[in-house]
């Protein structure tokens, strides 16, 4: 059995523990607490089935008149030994007041009496609204206990599990969704506690633990997956076979004494996000904007003239206009680079020629013969 020292020194059996390391340890369990809120039904069901809260009241007023019993039976024993007169018999009876955070509960002579009359009367004031919710109900509750023992205090409504089988059927896969290897959670949280506010006091908690004593903290730690689908692997492990995971919702759970899903169950949520999964393959496009040229034509006319003197047009004749216009244009489109050496004569002009005199002409030799005379 671990044994608890005022300091660490060589003689500490396995297990022994430090005053220091315990108020270092309890310390990170606090802030492991204050960063958490209580958990709800919702918390532990699949996408699809979120919605039922599954608030116990019946439990949750229980607790609350039960703490409110403890505190109007203190002030009945303090009543008393006030109007009995004995100082050592007030001072027990105020003592009593010290585990709901009434000032001067351990000082003789402090005005406890009052004090604990006021907070009653407050707490009398406290009723549950009529016809109020579940949650509402339950908020009043939770109200009333803060009151009595603090704010400080945090307390964790107890609610029912719409899918107990399902819960206790994944959390017995917990090894097989992460791979065969129970520690894969514990590596995880090390992990993502680097970066998330809300997993680190957990992440940190379980590194002291392991640290003072001597223990595997990680190994209470299982993965539970919703919905459980044979063959799924945890999410936050790579996929085999490129399979895509079917679940809507993976929880981590700390649950040392695998909680019974069939009963009233309570707890905290440390941190939760969402996570889009990408698929390995997706079908998509590109597109781009930009203006049109300003000094493009918008339109183009093609006027053809029939060679000949014939009264019709015939078709053939309509398609040798059009076939000799594309030649054309793709003459007038080759660039320097196409005509390589004959690019050093251009630019030139570009003139018919047509020996036949069947459509308009330039005869060059006519011209500089009659320029030379």
């Amino acid at each position: 059995m671990p044994v608890l020292h005022p300091d660490r020194d060589d003689r500490f059996a396995a297990g022994d523990v430090s005053l220091a390391e315990c108020l270092e340890l309890a310390g990170q369990i606090g802030r492991v607490i204050a960063k958490a809120r209580p958990a709800t039904g919702d918390d532990l069901s699949a996408a699809d089935e979120m919605g039922a809260l599954g608030l116990d009241t019946t439990a949750m007023r229980a607790r609350a008149e039960a703490v409110a019993a403890a505190v109007r039976s203190a002030v009945d024993d303090l009543r008393s030994a006030v109007a009995g007169g004995d100082p050592a018999a007030i001072d027990a009876a105020s003592a009593a007041f010290a585990d709901f955070g009434v000032p001067g509960s351990l000082v003789p002579g402090s005005p406890v009496l009052a004090r604990a009359e006021a907070l009653l009367s407050a707490l009398d004031k406290m009723d549950v609204p009529a016809g109020a919710s579940d949650e509402d109900e339950i908020a009043a509750h939770v109200a009333r206990i803060e009151l009595l023992a603090g704010a400080g205090l945090r307390v964790l409504p107890p609610f029912l599990v719409a899918n107990p089988a399902e819960l206790a059927a994944s959390r017995a896969r917990s090894a097989q969704l992460q791979g065969g290897d129970p520690l894969q959670a514990a590596g995880w949280l090390a992990q993502v506690g680097l970066v998330r506010e809300g997993a680190e006091p957990l992440a940190h908690a379980v590194l002291l633990t392991e640290t003072v004593s001597g223990t595997d903290a990680g190994e209470d730690l299982t993965v539970v997956q919703l919905p459980l689908v044979d063959g799924d692997r945890w999410v936050a492990l790579p996929f085999a076979d490129d399979r895509f995971p079917t679940a809507s919702v993976a929880l981590v759970l700390h649950d040392r004494d695998d909680v019974d899903f069939t009963s009233a169950i309570a707890g905290l949520v440390l941190d939760e996000w969402t996570e889009v999964v990408p698929r390995g393959g997706e079908i998509t496009g590109l597109s781009f904007h930009y203006d049109q040229p300003d000094a493009t034509a918008p339109n183009v006319i093609l006027i053809g003239v029939h060679p000949g003197d014939a009264a019709t047009w015939d078709l053939d004749t309509l398609e040798a206009i059009v076939l000799e216009s594309i030649d054309l244009t793709h003459i007038r489109a080759v660039d320097t680079d196409l005509l390589q050496w004959l690019g050093r004569y251009l630019p030139m002009i570009y003139l018919p020629d047509n020996l036949s005199g069947l459509t308009a002409s330039v005869d060059l030799l006519a011209m500089a013969a009659r320029e030379v005379d």
